[in-house]
């Protein structure tokens, strides 16, 4: 591969990620408990509002199921994986191998957020301990449904909590088992 073809690789999936992640956090809004008035949040639905809105108009919500966010990080999935084939090889996959890269590389974006999500999380509660913070309480909120299951089963040691340990560890095997060889299955049939 040439040093421009890896530097437009590189761009293409920096952009996508971006846009994809923007739009997993903001499908996962309604399902966390944080306040409207973060100003990360704020940034979150100002930044994908010109495309989610219109797409409302088509798609509307299924009560805190935002079906336009769903179908528009749906179709970025899709997109990207098409412009990577484009790129690596010159030609786009066949469907079926497209429609199963796109859904392993939206898992894989899934996870791997979260997974960030969550160690921003850890090493803010290590030095920010004011809860009402801005990230803190972003990071906080956005990863409470993962955590409180676990929560629930493994009670906090004294003032620590290793919950944080068993979800990424869940994190890593679920982008190991599921979305890497969905993405490879993809890879290897197409």
């Amino acid at each position: 591969m040439t040093p421009t073809t890896q530097a437009l690789l590189f761009v293409t999936q920096i952009l996508f990620d971006f846009l994809m992640s923007l739009i997993v956090m903001r499908f996962m809004l309604p399902f966390s408990s944080i306040a409207a008035d973060n100003p990360i949040v704020q940034f979150i639905i100002k930044a994908t509002s010109p495309v989610v809105i219109p797409l409302r108009r088509i798609l509307p919500p299924l009560r805190r199921f935002d079906t336009a966010s769903l179908i528009l990080v749906c179709s970025l999935s899709v997109l990207e994986v098409a412009c990577t084939s484009w790129i690596l090889s010159g030609h786009l996959p066949v469907a079926e191998s497209m429609g199963m890269w796109a859904a392993g590389n939206l898992l894989k974006c899934w996870i791997s957020l979260y997974f960030y999500i969550l160690i921003g999380y850890v090493l803010l509660s290590w030095f920010i301990s004011n809860p009402t913070h801005p990230g803190a309480a972003f990071l906080s909120g956005m990863i409470a449904p993962l955590l409180r299951p676990v929560q629930k089963v493994l009670p906090s040691l004294g003032g620590l909590d290793l919950s944080p340990l068993p979800v990424m560890i869940g994190l890593q095997l679920a982008l190991i088992l599921l979305a890497n060889p969905m993405m490879h299955s993809a890879i290897v049939g197409g």
